[in-house]
């Protein structure tokens, strides 16, 4: 299998889907042929997705950081719920960005029961501008902001009116995560609870 080095971002272009079930067949090719070309060409044959290659190298990347962690067999057998659940890990694994809006604003308000914020996601891709490579300075705040709360959202860990629900997750996610990754559990709010 080969496994070549996770490319982190330049700049923390938040891609807006989590890509679920595109996640489950790149998977698949990847386990059965151990090579993530072939796992990338597969996903750009028009009958196997709709993808461009900008997708496919988001997904690409992300399932990369699974793999590293040993994630990647569970993402290919997992029902959607939880391969959901493990892309929105993989989004943090890869963006930092991602990860601190996850384990900072989402599961503070989480566990005070406020709603998230626009001014509050802002007041983050702010004060984050100078720790990214140039390019993120080029970027909208609104733009960045947007596609964080998107991405949430369809992950389920944001409603619509800012709300942040407890993530619920499956006894096999749960004992899956405890056994190879514990710490993934605090990209998802209210789940070490």
């Amino acid at each position: 299998m080969t496994h070549p080095t996770i490319p982190r971002p330049i700049a923390p272009v938040i891609h807006r889907s989590l890509l679920v079930d595109e996640a489950r067949l790149a998977a698949d090719v990847y386990l059965r042929d151990g090579d993530w070309d072939v796992a990338t060409d597969f996903l750009l044959i028009p009958h196997a997705s709709s993808l461009g290659r900008v997708d496919v190298a988001a997904l690409t990347v992300r399932l990369m950081h699974l793999d590293s962690r040993g994630h990647l067999a569970y993402v290919a057998a997992a029902p959607a719920h939880d391969r959901t659940h493990l892309m929105w890990i993989a989004a943090c694994l890869h963006n930092d960005l991602v990860a601190e809006f996850a384990t900072t604003i989402l599961c503070h308000a989480h566990d005070t029961g406020t709603p998230v914020t626009l001014p509050q996601v802002d007041a983050l891709v702010d004060a984050r501008r100078d720790d990214f490579l140039p390019g993120f300075h080029l970027l909208r705040t609104s733009f960045v902001r947007d596609n964080l709360l998107y991405l949430a959202g369809d992950a389920g860990l944001l409603a619509t009116d800012g709300i942040v629900p407890t993530t619920t997750i499956s006894p096999g996610l749960r004992t899956h995560l405890a056994a190879t990754d514990p710490v993934a559990l605090t990209y998802l709010p209210g789940a070490t609870q």
